[in-house]
C-alpha cells in the first residue's frame, strides 16, 4: 500500500476534529488531516496507526527538526494498533516529539509551588529549552523545595539547581522569621488590604537577579516566573509595574542587553486569578500531587500535609473547588 506522507506538529493540547490514534506502547497522538499536512498532539489512546517500513523509528529520531517532522502515515480506512520494533512511534521517539524544542533557551524560577508549576509546563508546552532554577533561602516552608526537585524531574527539564543562601540574617518576613506569626483564616479580601507579613523583602528582586545572571552565562533568551498580581495585590514585587522596571534592569544591566538582545522576562500569570492558573495548569498536564502550596512546613507528619488555613493554602484550594476539582494534597485542617 502506498504511504503518503503527512507532516506533524506536535502541539500540548488537543485540536478540534482531530482522530485520536494509539500509537506504540499506549502513547498515541491526535491527527487532523489538512490537504496533505497533518497537526498532531498528544492524547488517550484510542486507536492505531501504522507504518510499513522496518527500523523507520530510528530513522526518524535521527532527522527529526526541533519542531517538525515529516512521517509516511496511512491515510485510509481504519489504522492498526502497532508495537516494537517496526513501530514508527515508539515511547522514546513519542517523547522526542512530545518535547520538541525551538531551540530558545529558558531559565524558568520554579519554587515548587502551583504558580510555577505552572509556568513550567506552559514553557515546555511552548517548546523551550527549560533550565529550572530554585532557591533554598531558608524559608519556612521547605517542603517545596522537595516538590521543585519532582517537578523538575517530572518536566525532564534540562538542568535544574537550587541556590542556597540565609535570609533568616535578617528576617523581615513570616517566611524566614519563626517568631512571627503566619495569618490564617482571613478572606481574599483581607488578603489584599495591605502587604502581608509573609512578603519577603526583594525576594522576586534577588530571584530575577540570579535568574537573570544564569540566562546570559548559558545564552538563554528567557526567564519566567510565576508572579501573580490579581489574587495578592498587596505583594509590590508581583505587580506589572515591578516587572516592567525589572525589564528594564535586563536591558542595561547585561552585556546581552546593551548589545540589543535583552534577555526577556516572562509572567504569563500576572492578569490570572488562582482559579484561571489552576484551569490551565490541567490542561498542561502540571501533576499538582508534586506540588507544595503552604507557607507551613508540613507539620512534621508523612507524608507532609499542608496547613489548609494559611493564604496560600486557602487560595489554592477555593481555586480547585470553583472548578469542582479536588485537590490531590492531604490537608491538615480546611477552614
Amino acid at each position: 500500500m502506498h504511504l503518503s506522507p503527512w507532516r506533524l506538529t506536535a502541539f500540548a493540547t488537543a485540536i478540534p476534529d482531530t482522530e485520536v490514534f494509539t500509537i506504540a506502547d499506549s502513547w498515541c497522538v491526535a491527527i487532523t488531516p489538512r490537504e496533505n499536512s497533518a497537526h498532531a498532539a498528544i492524547a488517550q489512546p484510542m486507536l492505531g496507526l501504522n507504518c510499513d517500513r522496518p527500523n523507520h523509528s530510528k530513522q526518524l529520531s535521527q532527522r527529526m527538526s526541533p519542531l517538525e517532522i515529516d512521517i509516511p502515515v496511512q491515510p485510509k480506512g481504519k489504522a492498526r494498533h502497532i508495537a516494537g520494533d517496526n513501530a514508527l512511534f515508539t515511547r522514546r521517539n513519542l517523547e522526542k516529539i512530545r518535547t520538541k524544542k525551538t531551540g530558545m533557551k529558558a531559565v524558568i524560577l520554579l519554587s515548587g509551588g502551583l504558580d510555577s508549576s505552572t509556568v513550567l509546563y506552559a514553557a515546555k508546552a511552548k517548546g523551550l529549552d527549560c533550565y529550572a532554577l530554585s532557591f533554598d533561602y531558608f524559608q519556612r516552608h521547605r517542603q517545596e523545595l522537595d516538590a521543585a526537585v519532582r517537578l523538575a524531574q517530572s518536566a525532564a527539564v534540562s538542568a535544574h539547581q537550587t541556590l542556597r543562601f540565609d535570609l533568616r540574617s535578617w528576617g523581615g518576613s513570616a517566611l524566614t522569621d519563626l517568631a512571627l506569626e503566619l495569618p490564617t483564616q482571613r478572606s481574599v479580601a483581607e488578603m489584599g488590604t495591605e502587604i502581608p507579613i509573609t512578603y519577603v523583602p526583594a525576594r522576586n528582586t534577588i530571584f530575577l537577579s540570579f535568574g537573570l545572571a544564569y540566562a546570559e552565562a548559558i545564552g538563554a533568551q528567557q526567564v519566567h516566573i510565576g508572579v501573580n498580581q490579581l489574587d495578592y495585590s498587596g505583594y509590590p514585587d508581583c505587580r506589572p509595574d515591578f516587572l516592567a522596571a525589572m525589564q528594564m534592569v535586563f536591558q542595561l544591566g547585561t552585556k546581552q542587553g546593551r548589545e540589543g538582545t535583552p534577555i526577556e522576562i516572562v509572567a504569563p500569570l500576572v492578569n490570572l486569578h488562582k482559579t484561571d492558573i489552576v484551569r490551565l495548569g490541567e490542561k498542561l498536564g502540571v501533576p499538582w500531587h508534586q506540588t507544595w502550596s503552604c507557607y507551613s512546613d508540613g507539620g512534621g507528619e508523612v507524608p507532609p500535609a499542608a496547613c489548609g488555613v494559611c493564604d496560600s493554602c486557602q487560595l489554592r484550594l477555593a481555586a480547585f473547588a470553583s472548578l469542582g476539582l479536588e485537590d490531590p494534597l492531604p490537608y491538615r485542617a480546611i477552614a
